[in-house]
């Protein structure tokens, strides 16, 4: 059921629900998204978050990074005494590295930012808990392909943002010719082809077993 929360762009508190995202600043992508949480419950979910790496990883994260307004000061106190994990945020912090630290919360913050503005995760398409959180999983599957797929093309896309990304690679015109065998992809010239090339894309002939067994080709002129 949807609850009443301040929303910043708008000034206001309206009916909404509350999501609670975490990416990996190593590979700078999402992967923990939770969008049933009640209000109440906020203020608990970065424990929850630490229970989902120990029972996925095995291990307790070794550093949390966020902002001073997820929790409260008796969760910090939990997590103090879990041991082996270093946190810091925007006004309370651990003890840790703070330049480098600092650095890679940027980077995170970045990074959500991208979310909001290309993937527009902070207008999800529904108020009904089941379609939002479907909506959110979705977006974030798109958001790590980006991010495979800039990691793949190397270089300055690595860390670029989704749209930058999209213009350059994504929005692309194409012919497409299907045959009994194989669905051809053909791009036109473009500045930005021999980055693909470069990264093997000219060489891609994938099986696709629930098309019929045909096989996706991609060609650049």
């Amino acid at each position: 059921m949807a609850e009443k929360h301040y929303v910043s762009k708008a000034s206001c508190r309206q009916k909404g629900l509350l999501a609670f995202l975490a990416q990996d600043a190593g590979q700078r992508v999402f992967c923990y998204a939770n969008a049933e949480i009640r209000k109440s419950d906020q203020n608990d979910e970065i424990l929850a978050f630490v229970e989902f790496w120990r029972a996925r990883t095995g291990k307790l994260p070794e550093e949390l990074i966020f902002d001073s307004k997820l929790t409260t000061y008796a969760n910090l106190d939990v997590l103090n005494k879990m041991g082996g994990i270093s946190f810091i945020t925007l006004r309370r912090r651990g003890p840790s590295g703070l330049i480098d630290t600092y650095a890679r919360r940027m980077l995170i913050e970045n990074s959500i930012s991208d979310g909001v503005d290309f993937f527009h995760i902070d207008t999800l398409s529904s108020v009904v808990a089941m379609k939002v959180n479907c909506d959110l999983q979705l977006t974030l599957m798109g958001s790590s392909l980006y991010r495979l797929l800039g990691a793949r093309i190397g270089g300055g896309y690595a860390t670029a943002e989704s749209r930058h990304i999209c213009r350059d690679f994504v929005q692309a015109p194409a012919q497409v010719t299907i045959t009994s065998d194989a669905a051809e992809v053909k791009f036109g010239k473009r500045a930005h082809n021999p980055y693909l090339l470069a990264a093997g894309f000219g060489d891609s002939d994938v099986a696709v077993p629930w098309w019929q067994g045909r096989r996706l080709k991609l060609v650049f002129g």
